[in-house]
């Protein structure tokens, strides 16, 4: 507003084009400018062509303003129409010998507004989206871990919850997925641009753009299978209470101990994926080696079953519990061997801070 005012300018022009280039990312800003510039040249062109033809006047404006709205819908810019509609009225309400010079004011007073806003997202005010969203994932990593963790031992130790709990879990999971998920809509944008055209946006993706895609793809599917094993658990409940009068064989409580060896792998995985993603140097691996052996002991266990109806649920629900451990562990894996490798580091005060948010919540 200052810069319009002292150089002559109005400082409706540069203040306006300033909030609107006042995006929440350096690459929607640009975005934005782009398309602020384009409706403006677009909105000149009648707004000359008007002026130096029937001159600056109300039937000008009306025709320049319903050719402007029509060119905003034609070229997918409605949310830039009305920055071209105040230029071409701002224009065409002066005097005519004054009728060029205006129209150039309004140019440069748009472009320093957008200069503006561009300096102050990159240089004064920098969102830093990414640090937000790294904590963030590393809260809602934990949250599902631990629902993970719960949900399975709920099934092995037959102590299902209430679906109101099972509610009020959920809601809390979709919660903060949905917080994960506009950082990291906000920080694909943060440093790379947008490019859009008529044909849709194409996204310039860098290898951590692609790796926090797979990180919530990861998370989302680890609430599904705990999800999985809620309704798993409710289900052999209502099994157990509709069958009271037959006695099930006991579970091999081998598998019960390998179950809780693969659920421990998994979260010392997880611990590295966690070091991966605040900038931890990379460290060496192993994948787990339980499965065979779970194989074997859960064709033991089948075979020493007295095949009744209640051993034939229980065999195939054991087996789902222990393929959801399995899968989750191996996106587990995929993400830690995927590039990057070595990754920007995040302060431990500000993963231990938003640890502390997260247990308060």
């Amino acid at each position: 507003m200052l810069l319009g005012e002292l150089l002559g300018i109005g400082s409706i022009f540069t203040s306006s084009s300033a909030l609107w280039g006042m995006q929440p990312t350096m690459g929607e800003s640009i975005s934005g400018a782009r398309k602020m510039l384009r409706m403006q040249f677009l909105s000149f062109i009648p707004t000359f062509l008007l002026g130096l033809t029937i001159g600056p006047n109300l039937v000008s404006i009306s025709i320049a303003v319903l050719m402007i709205f029509q060119m905003g819908i034609k070229f997918k810019m409605t949310g830039q129409v009305t920055i071209g509609i105040a230029s071409a009225i701002f224009i065409l309400s002066s005097p005519t010998s004054t009728f060029l010079r205006q129209a150039t004011l309004r140019s440069i007073g748009v472009l320093i507004g957008l200069i503006v806003a561009i300096l102050i997202n990159r240089f004064i005010a920098p969102p830093r989206y990414r640090d937000s969203m790294v904590l963030q994932g590393i809260a809602l990593n934990r949250l599902l871990m631990s629902n993970f963790r719960k949900a399975v031992e709920a099934y092995m130790q037959e102590t299902p919850l209430s679906a109101a709990d099972c509610q009020a879990a959920e809601e809390v999971m979709h919660k903060e997925i949905a917080k994960f998920d506009k950082l990291y809509n906000h920080y694909k944008t943060e440093q790379g641009i947008v490019w859009e055209d008529e044909g849709g946006a194409e996204e310039k993706q860098n290898l951590e753009h692609i790796f926090f895609g797979e990180y919530r793809d990861y998370c989302h599917d680890l609430m599904m299978r705990t999800k999985e094993n809620w309704s798993l658990t409710q289900e052999k409940e209502r099994r157990l209470r509709r069958w009271k009068e037959e006695v099930p064989t006991s579970l091999d409580q081998s598998i019960s101990r390998m179950v809780g060896e693969a659920l421990n792998r998994m979260e010392e995985c997880n611990d590295e994926l966690i070091r991966k993603i605040t900038g931890g140097p990379p460290l060496p691996f192993e994948n787990p080696h339980v499965w065979k052996e779970m194989d074997k002991l859960l064709l033991q266990w089948h075979s020493d079953s007295g095949q009744s109806r209640h051993d034939l649920h229980h065999l195939v629900e054991i087996s789902l519990v222990i393929y959801r451990i399995r899968w989750s562990l191996k996106n587990v894996l995929d993400l830690l061997i995927m590039e990057p490798c070595q990754m920007a580091v995040v302060s431990p005060k500000e993963v231990e801070k938003g640890s502390l948010q997260t247990q308060k919540n």
